[in-house]
This record gives C-alpha cells, structure tokens and sequence, in this order.
C-alpha cells in the first residue's frame, strides 16, 4: 500500500494493513506534514517468511503519537520530495 501526497494524515481510527500470507509493504510519504496517530502493520501469517515493512518519509513536519506500528517504523525527513505548491 502505497499513499503519497502533500498533508497526509491517518487518524487514530484509521488504519493501513498488507498482513498476508508474506508481509506486505506499507508506505507514506507526505511532501510537507505526516500525522500518524492509527495503526498501520504488514505481519506475515507464515512464521517463516520475513515480516513486510513499513516506511514514514516527510519533506517538513512529522507527528507519530501511535505506537501500533508493526514492524516498527522510524520517521525519515527526506528534503529531497518536491514542495507542494
């Protein structure tokens, strides 16, 4: 699952799930400010592949107040994303 766009936000009811048979991947990307606050998780059923990832990239402001990130994910400010306008 993919979302890219210049606010993005995910309320604390909103949730991101590529759980599967193999772990998913999962990823935001916000051109200006990611707000983080529901649940977002790519687990695998099958204990033996990998688990999937998760991945939070913003251009200028972040706020992550959910800890219901699975596997765990690190906010990366990347100046490089174009502006919005």
């Amino acid at each position: 699952i993919s979302v890219d766009g210049c606010d993005v936000t995910v309320a604390s009811t909103g949730q991101i799930s590529s759980d599967g048979k193999a772990g998913g991947s999962n990823t935001l990307t916000a051109h200006d400010a990611l707000t983080f606050a529901g649940k977002m998780s790519a687990v695998s059923s099958n204990t033996a592949l990998s688990p999937g990832t998760n991945s939070l990239t913003y251009r200028n402001s972040v706020s992550i107040t959910s800890s219901k990130i699975t596997p765990a994910a690190t906010p990366d400010q990347n100046l490089v994303l174009d502006a919005c306008p």
